[in-house]
């Protein structure tokens, strides 16, 4: 099987995993603020309390967060806001600080009206074919529970309709 038909079809078995998504920002050393979409994001230890995320090793937030002791927010989106993870998804569009909330100066924004968030320092970094997977320290980190998560699946994004019923039945995604 050739390595692109097998790449692709990789890439539509692990799309069968629903995630949640993510953007993170971190500041560069000249003060700018930069930000990608991720939903390769996973709790990793709760003694002591790390996350892990990967970043494309190309990418310049692999070369950002590279930085020792690098400083970052990890937002989780809620469902209304699928145009704030488009925004961050293309490395050729800048960050819109629109967006962003300061819980702490000199640090980060995180995106304001997120379902989640939690401030980070990289703790370690390892190599994972074309990605790099960044294992953080969680330093801060505030949850609304009011909130309902935006979820990508198959390549597309989807949202939560509350139905009445059977308690298997109380959640249905929709696609958007």
């Amino acid at each position: 099987m050739p390595g692109d038909l097998r790449a692709r079809q990789f890439r539509q078995v692990c799309g069968r995993f629903a995630t949640g998504v993510t953007v993170i920002l971190t500041k560069a050393e000249d003060g700018h603020i930069h930000g990608m979409t991720a939903n390769a994001f996973m709790s990793v230890s709760l003694e002591p309390l790390l996350v892990a995320v990967a970043v494309h090793r190309r990418g310049r937030m692999a070369q950002l967060m590279s930085r020792p002791g690098c400083a970052f927010t990890l937002s989780v989106l809620s469902h209304q806001q699928q145009h704030v993870a488009e925004s961050y998804a293309h490395s050729d569009r800048l960050p819109d600080p629109e967006h962003w909330y300061w819980p702490h100066p000199g640090q980060p924004p995180v995106i304001g009206a997120a379902q989640a968030w939690m401030r980070c320092r990289v703790d370690q970094i390892t190599e994972a074919g074309d990605h790099l997977l960044v294992v953080s320290q969680a330093l801060e980190f505030q949850a609304d529970s009011g909130q309902l998560p935006l979820v990508f699946y198959g390549g597309r994004y989807w949202e939560y309709l509350e139905r009445q019923g059977d308690w298997a039945d109380d959640w249905l995604l929709l696609e958007r």
